[in-house]
């Protein structure tokens, strides 16, 4: 009888052991998977940093493009009035 006592015992010991084991083993789980979340947290707010900064990027070569247009076309028009003066020089 004793043993049976007994061995009831460790099958109760084992398995407040093993309910310990299994929580410890979940906290842990969670924590991973919380740490884990806050890596793609990170992740996804570097890329859209990245995403913010290509669209700047594009909006600055868009700004200068159109600069460069105006550019052009003053060149332009200072070309045909260059041209136009000569023209009226060689006139004379």
């Amino acid at each position: 009888m004793e043993q049976t006592t007994s061995t009831t015992h460790l099958g109760a010991v084992t398995a407040v052991e093993a309910a310990r084991t299994l929580a410890e083993t979940a906290r842990a789980q969670a924590e991973a998977a919380e740490a884990e979340a806050q890596v793609v947290q990170a992740q996804a707010e570097a890329a859209q940093a990245l995403v913010e900064a290509a669209r700047a990027q594009a909006e600055s070569a868009h700004s200068r493009a159109e600069a460069a247009q105006t550019l052009a076309d003053w060149s332009r028009t200072q070309a045909t009035t260059a041209q136009a003066l000569a023209d009226k020089l060689a006139a004379y």
